[in-house]
């Protein structure tokens, strides 16, 4: 039995990088991983932009859970609208079903070398009175992480096992 495929104007060379910029987006998925090499826990997150020219292409970071790297976890929390006085408690937890679906703005830059996917640099509230109102060019993220089983996911209107 044949299976009949239209691949006509298909680019085989995957996602191409998007114009450097502030882009609002959405969480849509957390997965927690443990990395290859470091043997250290970090969240692979992806986001999907909300408008423009790129509605609903999804960018990807990882944020490690090392203590000299959770200025940029804080930094995200803190523009999904999580407070001081909620980030500085010894007993914090995040749940990522309450996460995912959040608005913020993506700072966006170029892809690191070798790779066609953009690089997120930073992230900031989607409240704010500068924030875009839909895509505008201006930067690009690591390749998107891999799934492994076993370990906890959380997506936009999902269930998860967190």
């Amino acid at each position: 039995m044949s299976i009949r495929i239209n691949l006509k104007g298909v680019n085989a060379g995957g996602l191409e990088a998007i114009p450097s910029g502030e882009y609002l987006a959405t969480v849509f998925e957390m997965e927690q991983e443990v990395g290859e090499k470091s043997n250290q826990p970090y969240l692979a997150v992806t986001f999907k932009l909300q408008g423009g020219d790129y509605d609903k292409r999804q960018l990807w970071t990882n944020l490690s859970l090392q203590p000299q790297a959770l200025w940029r976890m804080k930094q995200f929390l803190t523009c999904l609208g999580y407070t001081e006085e909620d980030l500085d408690r010894e007993d914090f937890d995040i749940d990522p079903r309450e996460i995912c679906g959040k608005p913020l703005i993506l700072v966006v830059g170029p892809p690191d070398a070798g790779y066609t996917v953009n690089k997120v640099n930073g992230f900031k509230p989607a409240e704010d009175d500068n924030a875009p109102t839909e895509l505008t060019p201006t930067t690009q993220t690591a390749p998107p992480p891999s799934s492994k089983p076993g370990l906890q996911t959380a997506k936009a209107g999902k269930p998860t096992r967190w």
